[in-house]
């Protein structure tokens, strides 16, 4: 997990309007319109308050104006707003407007430094940029999080991003998911609704629809065939007709629309018009609010084009009504997206329209002008877990009741014997759940807890505990559960098991020839870490091909990443190496060889690399960048880079590995015979400017302590174009990765005398850091975040 923080309290103050002096009230009762009296979000606009770097063309006005959005938060009772992007607002922080206390507060500072380019993350990669939302956020009941795909970012040409993050209002903290499946393409006016049945998050974007499941972080594609639709649409579900539904100008059709897809299971998701009577004013307009009253039962749409009425579908009959509504705000343009939204709690529609207006809220006899449904289902009984495996546990328990209908259940995990249940496992519909992918013998506690369609949910029934039961050791059933989760952990992008010669290892598509022509790296079913092998490279005594001794394992057609790591971004890689005494004790006639090398495409030599190796023919860890002509060297203090003695060759905890000062007794050497876990964060910051960073930290076999051997500040990278700032080489950076035993130096004639070996495993590639593999405690420890000196 990321390390938390409090951005409140990292960036600056929470700004709240009106917090100490209005207590919880009432809401207004009158049909219509009601303003709430100082919400305006211009009272605690960021650009107005302390970060004018962050205005943009607009200012505050951008924060609404710009094609943003905004979800509700059900649990607090709040409206959110987020958004700006392009050239028209900068900012990414969060605005909320609570119902209860009826005031508004800027609940995050903006992320700085904002973007220089059309990145997707800022503030050292932990937050999004700023963007156009459209309709591309939602509200995670299940999670406490805010979703966010896609979006106009905040920059001079306004690219689409690609990325899907979550907020966590819990501890206000980011996070890049980097999901699994077939993602949704970047475009504009991305459909979003969350669906309360199934827990999922469906998306529309111009062409396929798509399911994302927030506790596996994975997307579906749920259509192969294209099924074209515009944008200017917005969307929400009915949970009871289960149904996703979008409504607005549709610019392929060239008209309005509405448009319905079926998300029952069983569906084949094809998209069908929905033939309405009525309402071409709300049909009509581009970006309209729309959202589901569990309540009334409809459909409830509304529209600055027609301010002071209020639209409402109902989907039996295909019937519009219009409803006059006075009181209504001022029209604003460019559409309302999510900023209209029903509130359970309050049984009442909240509308943020400009950051200049208060905030209404919306009653009619027509439009949840009922009573609302404040019953929460039973608390579910009889839950049951059992453990069918080193790695599986199957959970029961017997269906709840509601005075509407129970829509689904939340299931919640936490591992460890002495933890509350706090982890959202699954979202059912059903009356079970079958967790996978557990440690061995380990204590997992499970609770459950029933949802209707209003947001209700019943108590937790009764903790169960259940301990799964040991694997077959030496690398079996634990090790491999253990590599399965780390890989299985939020923001992983990559993981190879190096177990098979189909995908893993695999002769001139993955492994490449030393020198002569020979392939010296191969599958090891003998000697691994988990699974059904690792891989080795044979190293053999000489005579033989001189530097290239050992060929090389990589991705060269699509890179090992996955994507591409440029500026403003941050990257964690973990494997575990293993060195035979031939290779690590033999001085190799002073050749400097190399483990792994991160870079660009193919190129391995050159100004985006990252090599690590040992120091001339010692098996001292060290890297360097631009093909050797730099090392990971700093200053005595370890708080500059430097090339220049007197210098560190070591930092973090290795503070007396200084030039002329290099031992095994005050700097890390490669052990010999050990599986060594090798754990990297690298920041990348602006091409050629002081701010990136590398780290490097190693656990020696049979433990999960990681000490930190490279840490370089304040470090210049660069990328391979001049200037860098030149298009395409702004879009380059590190996406590759080759493992190779590759020696600097070595003559023919130099070598061991028996066969030197050198293993690679469980490789990981993430965007989060990743808990250190077979730690025997729940939770596991993480890599640490900061240095302790000897």
């Amino acid at each position: 997990m990321p390390k938390r923080h409090d951005l409140a309290l990292s960036l600056g103050l929470i700004l709240t309007f009106g917090a100490a002096n209005y207590a919880a009230a009432a809401l207004p009762t009158a049909l219509g319109f009601s303003a709430l009296p100082n919400t305006k979000i211009r009272s605690v606009c960021a650009a107005d308050h302390g970060f004018p770097q962050v205005g943009g063309n607009d200012g505050c006005p951008g924060i609404t104006l710009a094609w943003n959005g905004g979800v509700f938060d059900t649990a607090r009772n709040r409206m959110i707003v987020w958004g700006g992007g392009h050239r028209d607002y900068e900012g990414n922080e969060i605005y909320a407007i609570n119902l209860d206390t009826q005031t508004i507060e800027r609940i995050t500072d903006p992320g700085l430094p904002t973007a220089s380019s059309c990145t997707e993350a800022i503030a050292g990669g932990t937050q999004p940029n700023s963007r156009h939302t459209y309709d591309g956020i939602e509200y995670v009941p299940g999670a406490d999080k805010m979703f966010v795909f896609g979006g106009s970012l905040a920059c001079s040409t306004g690219e689409f991003g690609a990325d899907t993050w979550m907020f966590s209002f819990a501890t206000k903290t980011w996070q890049r998911m980097n999901p699994s499946g077939t993602n949704p393409r970047a475009i504009p006016g991305i459909v979003t609704a969350y669906d309360p049945n199934t827990g999922l998050v469906f998306l529309y974007d111009d062409l396929f629809f798509y399911s994302y499941n927030p506790s596996t972080n994975a997307y579906t594609r749920l259509t192969s065939v294209q099924q074209a639709i515009g944008y200017h649409l917005n969307a929400t579900i009915d949970p009871v007709r289960k149904k996703f539904i979008m409504v607005g100008f549709d610019s392929v059709a060239g008209g309005g629309r509405v448009w319905s897809v079926d998300i029952a299971p069983g569906s084949t998701y094809s998209l069908q018009q929905v033939a309405t009577n009525g309402g071409s004013a709300i049909i009509g307009t581009l970006y309209p609010g729309v959202a589901y009253d569990p309540v009334a039962d409809r459909i409830v749409g509304w529209s600055d084009n027609t301010p002071n009425v209020v639209y409402s579908l109902n989907l039996d009959t295909r019937q519009w009504t219009a409803t006059s509504a006075s009181g209504g705000p001022t029209p604003a343009g460019n559409g309302t997206h999510g900023r209209w939204r029903y509130s359970p709690t309050s049984n009442a529609f909240v509308l943020v329209n400009r950051v200049d207006d208060d905030v209404l809220i919306y009653r009619a006899s027509t439009a949840g002008g009922g009573a609302p449904d404040t019953q929460a289902p039973s608390t579910p009984t009889a839950l049951a877990a059992s453990a069918v495996s080193s790695t599986q546990v199957n959970s029961s328990w017997s269906p709840s009741t509601d005075n509407v209908g129970v829509t689904g259940y939340r299931v919640y995990r936490c591992p460890g014997a002495g933890c509350l249940p706090s982890v959202l496992a699954a979202s059912p519909t059903g009356t079970t759940f079958t967790d996978t992918g557990l440690l061995a013998a380990t204590t997992y506690r499970y609770a459950v807890t029933a949802v209707d369609a209003a947001g209700n949910a019943s108590g937790l029934a009764a903790a169960v505990g259940v301990t799964t039961p040991a694997g077959s050791g030496g690398g079996g059933s634990s090790a491999d559960a253990d590599f399965a989760a780390r890989c299985s952990a939020a923001g992983v992008v990559t993981c190879v098991a190096f177990d098979n010669t189909t995908t893993d290892i695999v002769n001139n598509l993955t492994v490449f020839p030393d020198a002569a022509g020979n392939i010296r790296a191969g599958l090891d079913t003998t000697q691994k870490t988990s699974g059904a092998g690792a891989l080795r490279f044979d190293l053999p005594p000489p005579p033989h091909g001189g530097a290239n001794i050992g060929g090389s394992w990589t991705l060269q057609s699509a890179g090992v990443f996955g994507r591409t790591f440029s500026e403003n971004s941050t990257f964690y890689v973990q494997f575990r190496q293993r060195l035979s005494s031939e290779m690590a004790t033999n001085s190799w006639g002073g050749a400097t060889w190399k483990t792994v090398i991160f870079h660009y495409n193919n190129t391995t030599c050159g100004a985006i690399e990252l090599t690590t190796s040992n120091y001339y023919g010692a098996p001292l860890a060290q890297m360097n960048t631009d093909c050797g002509a730099r090392h990971m060297y700093t200053t005595l203090d370890g708080s500059t880079y430097t090339e220049s003695p007197p210098l560190l060759q070591q930092q973090g905890d290795y503070t007396q590995c200084a030039y002329g000062s290099v031992s095994a007794a005050n700097c890390f050497y490669w052990p010999a015979n050990e599986w060594v876990t090798v754990y990297y964060k690298i920041h990348v910051g602006t091409w050629d400017q002081p701010n990136s960073s590398v780290e490097v930290w190693a656990a020696r076999e049979g433990s999960t302590a990681y000490k930190q051997f490279v840490r370089v500040p304040n470090i210049a990278l660069s990328c391979n174009t001049d200037p860098c700032s030149a298009s395409p080489g702004k879009q380059q950076g590190y996406n590759n990765l080759t493992f190779t035993p590759y020696m600097t130096g070595l003559s023919s004639s130099t070598g061991p005398a028996t066969t030197a070996h050198m293993w690679i495993d469980e490789l990981v590639i993430s965007t989060q850091p990743i808990a250190a593999p077979l730690a025997a405690l729940a939770p596991r420890p993480m890599p640490p975040t900061s240095v302790t000196a000897q």
